[in-house]
């Protein structure tokens, strides 16, 4: 293929990803109007007294409401499987959860960099039985490898941390480049062990010494806590379906750990 083919098979890429890119935003905007005028039917908690009593009854009204959205969805062939539909729904639902946190990962990898807590010099709270450390990476902006047709290189980073929670260890990576945005979140154990000739449990040292890539990157690895993707306005949590207590308490930590690290002093955030 001579630069003039690949010019036009370029420009041709380009045009799909900026239609593909655009009817994904107009079914996204549609959907945020048709949630924003349910949301509207239901009062606000926080504007009122006794928010904790008005949140409880909210959350009996609203239940069953979308409860029956989801019905009625299903059975007008919402998806190509009936069920299809709700799993995706929680994808998104959970990678719109995940960007409310982004902020606070982003700011707890920056905070352990600038305090330079590494494995040897971990955060440590409540009574030490959290530990969080970022991991140093030699990855570089504009590498070369990758380029444009007129040879310009794409920024391209990642953030590795490790929350080890009671003995009970978290590798997170947060990747971002041109295209995409994603976190990974994987458990760890103390050493690496084999099962039947395959690696069962994989240890810190395992990915350090596969330069901190996984297998898939997705819920598929082994340890599979969270994997979250964003591809322009397009985003999820891979199988949030099947994992929704890992998710929910994986942001629960990461919330968790953002109070402790901007407000030591203040005690324990619960």
């Amino acid at each position: 293929m001579n630069k003039k083919e690949l010019e036009q098979e370029l420009k041709d890429v380009s045009v799909k990803l900026d239609k593909w890119k655009n009817e994904n935003q107009g079914a996204r905007n549609r959907g945020q109007s048709i949630g924003n005028a349910l949301i509207k039917e239901f009062p606000d908690p926080t504007d009122k007294e006794d928010s904790v009593e008005k949140s409880i009854f909210n959350t009996h009204l609203i239940s069953p409401a979308l409860a029956e959205i989801m019905s009625k969805c299903v059975h007008r062939k919402w998806s190509c499987g009936e069920y299809l539909g709700i799993e995706w729904a929680l994808e998104h639902f959970w990678a719109a959860e995940v960007e409310r946190h982004i902020p606070r990962l982003l700011e707890i990898h920056n905070l352990l960099e600038e305090r330079n807590h590494t494995q040897k010099n971990p955060f440590t709270y409540n009574d030490m039985d959290y530990n969080i450390f970022y991991i140093k990476n030699d990855w570089i902006k504009n590498q070369k490898w990758i380029k444009d047709v007129e040879g310009e290189g794409i920024d391209y980073f990642k953030n590795i941390m490790v929350f080890d929670q009671q003995g009970y260890g978290q590798l997170v990576i947060h990747k971002k480049d041109y295209f995409h945005e994603k976190i990974n979140a994987v458990r760890i154990w103390p050493r690496t062990t084999k099962r039947y000739g395959f690696t069962d449990k994989r240890s810190l040292n395992y990915y350090r010494n596969k330069k901190w890539k996984l297998e898939y990157g997705d819920c598929r690895d082994k340890g599979y806590i969270l994997s979250y993707e964003k591809m322009f306005n397009n985003s999820k949590v891979d199988r949030a379906f099947n994992h929704f207590s890992e998710v929910s308490n994986w942001l629960w930590f990461v919330a968790r750990t953002y109070e402790n690290l901007k407000n030591p002093e203040e005690g324990q955030y619960d």
